[in-house]
């Protein structure tokens, strides 16, 4: 008789206090609000975030996805790394401080800069579709007259990405849902309109391929393109890189796109890039 009292006695204790103390907590929990960081228009992978894009609406806590941002400030400046539409809750894992999509980068064009795209002729040429937005390459020419070489104005590229024949860039490649995925055609390059010039002379008479140097986010990136920055400052300290006059150091007179024509055509070596003719 007393084990029954003493059981019903805690019972009793039991829904008192899950009455008095658990519901109360569970509903203010239920109840807690939180302002959360929104999309107030859509925002397309790449974009650069600013302040009149989002706004913050105080939401429950409950159901809250993980690394939902709750200032403002913490978003504007990065980049999307996703389509977002209206609406959209924004969280750490949707922004990046790196523009590589290539949206972003052809957003992001300095001033004089160019993309301009050059088609593979083979898969090997593309570096086996193994090149990522924001590498860096070398450009190799060959042709059945010369040996394969790099030209000095083409040494270090930046790959702003690589395009399909669909017209999908390398953001949008994906599986065909067996394994396999479509091959890229060109390759988009972020270069200077004298760069743009000799690639395209070189594409049009030659065979232009593609040697890896180094990933975009790696440490040695930048030194590489102010390598390639420097080469054309001294250049035009000598005139060698214009093509609309005769400047000492150009191949042939006509400056380095003329030169270029007169390389593959076979008819000079270039004192620049020191190789020999085949014979």
């Amino acid at each position: 008789m007393k084990n029954r009292t003493v059981i019903g006695i805690i019972c009793i204790g039991v829904a008192m206090l899950i009455s008095f103390v658990g519901i109360p907590l569970a509903a203010r929990r239920a109840d807690a609000t939180v302002e959360i960081v929104r999309t107030l228009a859509a925002v397309e992978k790449g974009q650069p975030v600013r302040a009149d894009m989002l706004e913050t609406v105080r939401v429950g806590k409950s159901g809250l996805p993980e690394g939902v941002l709750t200032d403002v400030k913490d978003a504007v400046g990065k980049y999307a790394s996703c389509d977002m539409v209206r609406g959209d809750w924004v969280t750490s894992s949707k922004l990046t401080t790196d523009a590589v999509s290539a949206a972003g980068a052809l957003r992001r064009l300095a001033p004089g800069e160019l993309a301009v795209t050059v088609a593979v002729t083979s898969f090997a040429d593309g570096f086996s579709g193994q090149l990522t937005n924001g590498d860096i390459v070398s450009v190799y020419v060959t042709s059945s007259k010369i040996r394969a070489f790099s030209p000095p104005a083409l040494r270090y590229l930046r790959v702003i990405t690589t395009v399909t024949g669909g017209g999908v860039n390398r953001d949008g490649a994906g599986s065909d849902g067996q394994g396999e995925y479509e091959l890229p055609e060109t390759i988009m390059f972020a270069v200077n309109p004298e760069q743009a010039a000799e690639l395209f002379e070189y594409a049009g008479t030659a065979s232009v391929c593609c040697a890896f140097v180094c990933h975009g986010s790696d440490p040695e990136a930048a030194s590489y393109l102010e390598q390639q920055r420097q080469w054309f400052l001294r250049s035009e300290d000598t005139g060698t890189v214009t093509d609309t006059e005769d400047a000492p150091g150009a191949v042939g007179g006509g400056g380095v796109i003329s030169g270029a024509a007169a390389i593959i055509a076979g008819e000079h070596t270039s004192p620049l890039i020191k190789e020999s003719v085949s014979p």
